[in-house]
C-alpha cells in the first residue's frame, strides 16, 4: 500500500468549490437555457438538455422515431450499457418489463417523435433527483432544485410552500413529491413521467416487496456480501480505458464494507482535520486491502467560506453540513474518475433507523437493544422518534402562533400520504417505518454527501443495485438490530478489516453487542476516554471527520 498526504500545491479546503456548481437543466417545448462556452448542449425533437460540469456527461441518441438522453450509468445484465438502453427504447411504445429489469443509477429522457410525447424515467432509488414543472408552455426540469428556483425567480413566479419549509426544519428532509414552491414537483422513484398535450402524468413501473426471507442470519449476511461484490463488478464494468476508481473511506464500517467488496482495490481518500483517530484507522483499513491511501486535510471550519454553495447544491432541502466534499476535485480527479462510498449500508444493514430501545443493566445503558413496539398512532410516533428529526429545539416556536396548528397538521398529512402509499405493499408497521425512509432515497437527509462527491468525480453507490435493494427489503427487522448483518457481512468479505477498530467506538468492527459490552466494562483506558468525552463515542469531534456543528455555530460568526 502507498500512503500519501496531498502535496501543498494540491491542498484545498473542502467546502470551497474552485469552479461553478454542476448543472443539468432540461426543457421541452419551453424557452431554452443560455449556453455557455464549454457546456454540453443536446437538442432534438423538441427536447433540450444543458449540462455543465455534470458527471458523467449525458449521452444523446437520436433516430427516426425517437430521441433519448441517458443520464447516469444504467446497467443491463452485468454491464453498464447506455447503448443497450437506446436499442431497447428506440422504437415506438415503452416496454415496462424492460424498465423493471434495468439496473443501476439512471435518469432517462425519451421523446417519441410521432406522438410528440416526452417520457422521463428514473431508477427505483430516485438516485438522481429530478425536479420539474409543466404547463401550456412546456416542461422545465433539473436535477438541481436551485436551477428551478432561479428560473421561477427570473419570471416572478415563485410561490413559496411554507409547509415544505416547515417539514424540512422538523425532519431535516422533505417527504413525497413536494418542493419549496407550489409549481415544482419531485419525481418519485421507479416512475415514468409522461408529458403530452400540455399535461404531465406520473406512474410507477415497479413497487417494492417487503416479503421476508426465511434464510438464517448467517446465510443472509453472506448473500448480501456476494450481492455487493456483484454490484461493484457491475458498476466497474466500464473499467477499460481511462476509467479509474476511488472510494471515500472513513474510519467506520460502511465504506469499509464497500472497499472489501472490490476485487481490485480502488484509491482510498480520507478527509480529516488532522492526523487523527479517523485517519489512522482508515489508513489501516486501506493497508489490509492493499490500496493506495490519500489523506485530504480539511479546515477546522469547512463551512463558513462556502456556505452558499453547500446550500445551493442541495436546493436548501438538506443540512448544509453534509456537502463536505465540495472542493476536493483538485485532489481526487487526477487519481479517480469514478468514486464509491458507503452510503446506504447504515440504514439497510446496520439498522440505523430501526425503532429500538436500549437495554439498561443496573440502571446504565448497555450495548444491547430490543425492538420497540410502535404506537397505534404511527404518524405521531414517527414525527417524535425518527432519529434524523431536529432535536434540542422546539421547531414550532419558530412559527407564528396563529399558524402552528395548521403547520403541524400539514406535517402529519405529509407523513400519512406516504403511509397510505406504502399500505399497498408494506406488511407490518416496521415495513412502513422503513418505507418512510426509502420511498425516494435521494430525498434522504444525507444526499449532499453524494452530490458534493460528484463535483470531484462521477459517484456510484454499490447499495443502489436492484439485487442488493431486494435483499435489504427481505430482511426480517430483528436481523438489523445491533448491526448484525453488516458485522457478519464484513467478517465474510474481509476478516482482516473486520478485526480493525472503528473510529466512533475504537472497538473491533466485528464485535457482537456482548463483546462490546464486555470491552466497555473491562478496558479501563476506554472507559476513561468515554468519561472524558461524555459521549458514547470513543473520542471527541477532533478525532472524527465531521466537525461538530454545534461547536462551530457557537464559534463561527458566519454560521451564526
Amino acid at each position: 500500500m502507498r500512503l500519501q498526504t496531498v502535496p501543498d500545491s494540491e491542498q484545498v479546503t473542502p467546502g470551497r468549490n474552485p469552479g461553478a456548481l454542476p448543472r443539468l437543466f432540461v426543457t421541452y417545448g419551453a424557452s431554452r437555457p443560455d449556453r455557455a462556452e464549454g457546456d454540453s448542449f443536446f437538442e432534438g425533437a423538441g427536447l433540450a438538455v444543458h449540462a455543465s460540469r455534470y458527471r458523467p456527461e449525458p449521452r444523446w441518441f437520436e433516430g427516426e422515431t425517437a430521441a433519448l438522453c441517458v443520464v447516469g450509468s444504467p446497467i443491463i445484465g452485468e454491464r453498464i450499457d447506455p447503448d443497450g438502453v437506446w436499442q431497447a427504447l428506440r422504437g415506438p411504445g415503452l416496454d415496462r418489463g424492460f424498465l423493471r429489469s434495468l439496473n443501476g443509477e439512471f435518469l432517462l429522457m425519451r421523446v417519441e417523435k410521432q406522438t410528440r410525447t416526452l417520457q422521463i424515467i428514473n431508477d427505483r432509488f430516485a438516485s438522481i433527483p429530478f425536479y420539474y414543472l409543466s404547463g401550456p408552455d412546456g416542461l422545465v426540469g433539473s436535477v438541481f432544485y436551485n436551477d428551478i428556483w432561479r428560473w421561477l425567480q427570473e419570471r416572478g413566479r415563485v410561490e413559496p410552500n411554507a409547509s415544505a419549509i416547515f417539514e424540512f426544519l422538523w425532519l431535516q428532509r422533505v417527504l413525497g413529491t413536494k418542493t419549496y414552491d407550489r409549481e415544482t414537483a419531485f419525481l418519485p422513484s421507479a416512475s415514468c413521467l409522461t408529458f403530452d398535450d400540455q399535461r404531465a402524468t406520473v406512474e410507477r413501473y415497479w413497487t417494492p416487496s417487503f416479503r421476508k426471507t426465511a434464510a438464517s442470519l448467517g446465510d443472509v449476511s453472506r448473500q448480501v456480501g456476494e450481492a455487493l461484490r456483484t454490484s461493484v463488478r457491475r458498476k466497474t464494468s466500464d473499467g477499460e480505458g481511462q476509467t479509474r476508481y476511488g472510494i471515500f473511506l472513513s474510519g467506520g464500517i460502511d465504506s469499509r464494507i464497500i472497499l472489501a467488496a472490490f476485487d481490485k482495490p480502488p484509491a482510498c481518500f480520507t478527509l480529516a482535520v488532522s492526523e487523527n483517530n479517523e485517519l489512522r484507522i482508515a489508513r489501516e483499513v486501506a493497508g489490509v486491502a492493499g490500496a493506495e491511501h490519500v489523506f485530504i486535510p480539511i479546515d477546522a471550519d469547512p463551512y463558513s467560506s462556502a456556505l452558499d454553495d453547500q446550500v445551493r447544491i442541495g436546493g436548501g432541502m438538506y443540512a448544509f453540513a453534509n456537502a463536505l466534499f465540495l472542493g476536493s476535485e483538485p485532489v481526487v480527479a487526477p487519481r479517480a474518475s469514478v468514486v464509491f462510498h458507503g452510503h446506504g449500508v447504515d440504514y439497510m444493514f446496520q439498522g440505523k433507523y430501526v425503532p429500538t430501545t436500549p437495554v439498561r443493566l443496573a440502571g446504565v445503558r448497555s450495548q444491547f437493544s430490543r425492538l420497540r413496539r410502535l404506537s397505534d398512532d404511527f404518524v405521531s410516533d414517527y414525527l417524535t422518534n425518527i432519529p434524523h428529526r431536529t432535536k434540542g429545539v422546539d421547531v414550532l416556536s419558530f412559527v407564528r402562533e396563529d399558524r402552528r396548528d395548521t403547520m403541524y397538521e400539514s406535517l402529519r398529512d405529509s407523513v400519512q400520504q406516504i403511509v397510505d402509499e406504502g399500505g399497498e405493499f408494506c406488511e407490518t408497521p416496521y415495513d412502513t417505518w422503513e418505507y418512510m425512509l426509502t420511498h425516494s432515497l435521494s430525498r434522504h437527509y444525507s444526499h449532499p454527501n453524494m452530490s458534493s462527491m460528484s463535483t470531484c468525480a462521477e459517484q456510484r453507490g454499490a447499495t443502489f443495485d436492484n439485487d442488493v435493494f431486494d435483499l435489504y427489503l427481505s430482511l426480517p427487522t430483528r436481523y438489523k438490530i445491533g448491526g448484525s448483518v453488516a458485522r457478519r457481512m464484513l467478517n465474510y468479505l474481509s476478516p482482516e478489516a473486520a478485526k480493525i477498530r472503528t473510529g466512533n467506538t475504537n472497538i473491533r468492527a466485528n464485535y457482537s453487542p456482548l463483546e462490546r459490552q464486555l470491552y466497555w466494562v473491562l478496558d479501563k483506558s476506554l472507559v476513561k476516554a468515554r468519561l472524558r468525552s461524555r459521549t458514547r463515542f470513543y473520542a471527541p469531534a477532533e478525532e472524527r471527520t465531521w466537525p461538530d456543528r454545534t461547536r462551530l455555530l457557537h464559534r463561527q460568526s458566519v454560521l451564526r
